[in-house]
């Protein structure tokens, strides 16, 4: 917002349209825009001093072409002309921040949403697996209820002595039911909270991520900024030599132009204060009204008070109006404060802007009154150089005599030059010796980046490796216990067959054993009657009852003796089953462990990698600080041989050729020296090029890597719910085993 102030100020300045009248529409930024104004007049003012400088120098300098004192003067006015590129320079790096800052926020922001949308879809995806969860929970709960429901069916047919066990052991199986569901939803909560670490983490690394992506962002940007930098340099030390000429013809009309404008803005301040006034005015009577209004109601409320006083002696319903009155009253007294609170800060406001429109006036008048002096300097400059090249012409003649004492001394001079200029190589070149021993550093810190880099892919190559060799074996695992259940199914389908063939022939032998049993005692009844039976029939009928028995119990006891062997062989197998899950329990738990591991390894090479990224932006820094130094210091070497060459070009037409050739070896010098500083800063862009690259490809590897964890997680939670359909199928035939030996037991 700032800047956007300054440069519309800046506009209206050069427009002739004061600041002020800019902002009194929004007379809340008045203050604000005020100040903005202020900077504006004087970098106007300093303009001015120094095109007036300039002006006088240049009219100096044609004057007294051979003159040491006037040799000197443009040597010391000359500096001022190259400040006037920095405050111009600084702005434009100011706007590159602003859009370099505003392109950093548009990929944060980019980056952000683009990690959003991938946790909406995974946790999408995770809501989807919970509900196919949930809805495997409830039919397991239907086949249950089923089974229930069988169970009682069952139990009503049989006979009440028998109700009551089966219902104990239909309680202890409901409550073995609920056990269970209880341990899956806590295993439910268990992976739950790992997915709950799992998205923090991601959430972290792709923080770091985004990080690392605008650190190579800034690197990119410093690398653009020095290289405009170098082009501004070269192409303002051009545009420098060309536009003097140039410039000092217009500044004069320029002046001019300025002076107009800042009457017009004196005008323009005139009108905003007569504004003013009429508006205090304005506020200062509303002020008095709101007084008056004031000591109305006041009356008022003395009148009813009064009235009030009265009213209660009479009536004592009248209570509740007289409080609602009563808090109006001091509603009314509350706005009537923040009524006064509120002129008395609207009359604060105005004697502030008053003191700021007074403080602006008296800024213009010392403005006007040092550019009326400036412009007086300048006449009676123009007219002393004038009288001053009328001497000169005189002197001309004069000085043709001294001519020989003049060269001696001008011969002394360029020696001292000389040996001066041949002192800022030597420091040239010491310069250029450390900017290569500070490169050679730079190449030393690569290497043993790039060796870290490379144990570090060796590290997790092998750790890959490892964790591929671990899934194989899971698998293979996974699939000899699939292979063993499923035959274990089968032999559980074949001994269910065999025991109801072996039920519905015991049925069938009952069903005989009646029929015979109920024949016997028809006949025994017909004996009875006919009173023809003996006591042998008898006993031989209590013998063959006594058999029949016995026979029926050594069946029974046969058919006992093979389920319970089947049942025992079932539990050998069950208890296999469960060490089975035992140790495979184990193994995940390892195998947790070991990916914790794994994630903490990882979480300690993403550190060493920031580590090693402030590194090589810190030795970035250096580089490119010793680089502009360097070009600094050689631009300032370059440009007083240029202006000195420029004021003695008429003096130096009698030197020798010793002198020339002196001089065109030291721009040689310069020149090669400028281009080992530019070798020097292009080889260590490259380097850091190569190790951003570098870094780039780990990061790479790393989504790899993670990409592979959440591979193998999502592997390992379909086991579990591979495990757990097992888990459900085994305790199913433990409940129907126990079922039968219930009914035989029976």
């Amino acid at each position: 917002m700032a800047r956007t102030r300054s440069e519309y100020s800046e506009q209206d300045a050069s427009n002739g349209i004061s600041p002020v009248l800019a902002s009194w529409e929004d007379p809340h930024s008045f203050r604000q825009n005020s100040i903005p104004s202020k900077g504006t007049v004087k970098a106007i003012a300093t303009e001015a001093q120094v095109h007036k400088r300039s002006n006088t120098n240049w009219s100096m300098g044609s004057a007294s072409d051979g003159s040491l004192g006037d040799w000197t003067n443009s040597l010391e006015d000359n500096p001022p002309r190259e400040r006037l590129q920095e405050p111009s320079n600084n702005s434009n790096e100011s706007l590159k921040n602003e859009i370099t800052s505003l392109k950093r926020q548009a990929e944060v922001s980019e980056i952000e949403l683009q990690s959003l949308r991938k946790q909406i879809e995974k946790e999408s995806s995770r809501g989807q697996n919970l509900s196919r969860q949930i809805i495997s929970l409830r039919e397991e709960r239907d086949l249950l209820k089923t089974k229930y429901e069988q169970l009682k069916s069952q139990q009503n047919f049989s006979n009440e002595s028998k109700t009551s066990k089966t219902s104990k052991t239909l309680k202890s199986e409901i409550e073995d039911t609920r056990l269970q569901l209880e341990a899956m939803k806590e295993e439910l909560v268990y992976e739950k909270e790992l997915s709950a670490n799992l998205q923090l983490q991601l959430r972290k690394t792709q923080n770091s991520n985004s990080e690392l992506l605008l650190a190579v962002t800034d690197l990119e940007a410093m690398l653009e900024q020095k290289d405009k930098e170098i082009l501004d340099l070269s192409t303002n030390i051009k545009s420098q030599k060309t536009t003097k000429e140039r410039e000092e013809g217009i500044e004069f009309d320029l002046l001019r132009l300025k002076i107009a404008d800042q009457d017009e803005e004196i005008d323009n301040y005139c009108k905003q204060r007569e504004e003013l006034s009429e508006q205090i005015k304005e506020l200062t009577l509303e002020y008095d009204l709101l007084k008056k209004e004031n000591v109305d109601i006041s009356l008022r409320l003395k009148q009813d008070e009064a009235h009030h006083i009265k009213l209660q002696n009479e009536h004592s319903s009248s209570l509740v109006t007289i409080q609602q009155l009563e808090s109006h009253v001091e509603r009314l007294e509350e706005k009537l404060k923040v009524q006064e609170d509120e002129f008395s800060a609207s009359l604060v406001y105005i004697k502030e802007l008053e003191d700021e429109v007074k403080s602006l006036e008296k800024e213009l008048k010392t403005q006007a009154e040092k550019f009326e002096e400036d412009l007086h300097v300048m006449q009676c400059a123009k007219t002393e150089q004038e009288e001053r090249a009328v001497q000169a012409e005189e002197a001309l003649r004069k000085t043709r005599h001294n001519n020989a004492v003049a060269s001696e001394r001008f011969q002394e001079e360029y020696r001292l030059l000389s040996v001066e200029m041949a002192q800022k190589v030597e420091e040239n070149e010491n310069m250029t010796l450390k900017a290569v021993a500070e490169a050679d550093e730079l190449r030393h810190q690569n290497k043993l980046i790039e060796e870290m880099l490379h144990k570090c892919n060796q590290e997790l190559r092998l750790i890959t490796d490892q964790n591929e060799v671990k899934m194989k074996e899971l698998l293979d695992q996974r699939d000899s216990k699939a292979k063993i259940i499923e035959q274990m199914s089968q032999e559980l389908e074949v001994k269910s067959k065999q025991l109801e063939n072996v039920q519905r022939h015991y049925d069938e032998k009952d069903a005989l054993f009646s029929k015979q049993i109920q024949m016997l005692r028809s006949q025994i009844r017909m004996l009875m009657e006919d009173g023809v039976l003996s006591e042998k029939v008898r006993e031989d009928a209590k013998i063959a009852q006594k058999g029949q028995p016995f026979m029926i119990s050594n069946d029974g006891e046969m058919i006992l003796g093979t389920l319970l062997s089947e049942v025992e062989t079932f539990k050998n197998q069950h208890i296999e089953i469960k060490h089975g899950l035992h140790k495979e329990q184990m193994e995940k738990e390892s195998m947790k462990k070991q990916i914790s591991q794994l994630e903490g390894e990882l979480k300690k090479k993403e550190a060493d990698l920031s580590t090693m990224e402030k590194k090589l932006k810190n030795n970035k820094g250096r580089a490119a600080v010793t680089h502009m130094n360097l070009t600094s210091r050689d631009n300032e070497s370059a440009v007083p041989p240029a202006k000195t060459h420029a004021k003695k070009s008429k003096s130096e037409m009698h030197k020798g050729k010793d002198a020339s050739s002196k001089s065109e070896g030291g721009t040689v010098n310069k020149s090669d020296e400028s281009k080992v500083c530019q070798a020097s800063g292009s080889e260590g862009e490259c380097l850091t090029n190569e190790l951003l690259n570098e870094v780039s490809l780990l990061k790479e590897k790393n989504k790899i890597m993670e990409n592979e964890l959440k591979d193998m997680e999502e592997r390992y939670s379909e086991i579990s719910l591979k495990f757990a359909e097992v888990e459900g199928e085994r305790q199913q035939l433990v409940m129907a085993v126990r079922n039968l030996k219930n009914g035989k037991k029976n």
